[in-house]
């Protein structure tokens, strides 16, 4: 497969959690504990047995997109990516080997793409009714939930979703509360970011429409809450590491 233009402009996907979306909306299997896409495809001249393939998307800087398999033997190798250029986006298949996998995944990017431009109006008009505010109210709950462990706190708080990413990938606060959203419309739950020397939780009420922020930093025994949470959290350097973590806190 060579290279193909896929879109021009500004691409609807910014993210990985915006790629991953596109690929759960057109019915694949997303295990999203590992952050994999599950892709099937069918083999055999005669009699047709169908393989099933781990594939898992990654960014390389802000804009470009890998498409990696994972292998039987526990390894990820690139097998495509999604990249700009000159206001315009290209899919390239830079393994042959996997030319069927390439096929399916450009197919589904062009699918999600019409999908994403059909829908842009009616999700503009959505978010503008779906505001959410900064709310102390759950202030109590993140000063004691610092204190806890992970392990305990994925025994009391079910783990809904978990996966390692940059924090620059993640966004802006706003845009994490409306992936929430548009995921699972309403309870209440704890979004948890983990670097190497901070935590930041928040708590959101999807059906109060009400969030609170909460920022710690061990080494300098640190700990924040609502505006000065958030303050503090986007003054963190964006290119580190992050363990993300929700929490369901339904009863």
């Amino acid at each position: 497969m060579s290279i193909v233009k896929v879109y021009s402009g500004t691409l609807p996907i910014n993210s990985l959690d915006d790629m991953y979306e596109l690929f759960t909306k057109l019915g694949f299997p997303i295990n999203t504990m590992e952050g994999i896409i599950i892709l099937s495809s069918k083999k055999g001249f005669i009699k047709k047995f169908e393989i099933k393939y781990n594939i898992k998307v990654y960014m390389v800087g802000n804009n470009i997109f890998i498409f990696g398999i994972l292998t039987d033997e526990g390894s990820l190798e690139a097998i495509a990516k999604l990249y700009p250029k000159d206001n315009e986006w290209y899919f390239e298949c830079i393994n042959k080997e996997y030319s069927h996998l390439c096929s399916s995944i450009l197919d589904t990017i062009k699918r999600g793409i019409k999908l994403y431009k059909t829908q842009t109006t009616k999700s503009s008009s959505d978010r503008s009714q779906q505001t959410f505010k900064m709310s102390r109210a759950f202030e109590s709950f993140l000063d004691g939930f610092a204190e806890i462990t992970a392990i305990s706190a994925a025994i009391k708080y079910p783990i809904v979703e978990r996966r390692t990413v940059k924090l620059s990938e993640v966004g802006e606060v706003l845009r994490v509360i409306e992936y929430l959203y548009s995921k699972y419309k309403n309870g209440r739950y704890v979004i948890l970011l983990l670097g190497k020397d901070w935590m930041f939780s928040m708590a959101v009420d999807l059906d109060k429409k009400e969030y609170t922020p909460s920022l710690v930093i061990w080494s300098s025994n640190l700990r924040l809450l609502s505006e000065k949470a958030l303050e503090a959290f986007n003054q963190i350097d964006r290119d580190e590491n992050v363990r993300f973590t929700i929490y369901s806190m339904q009863e």
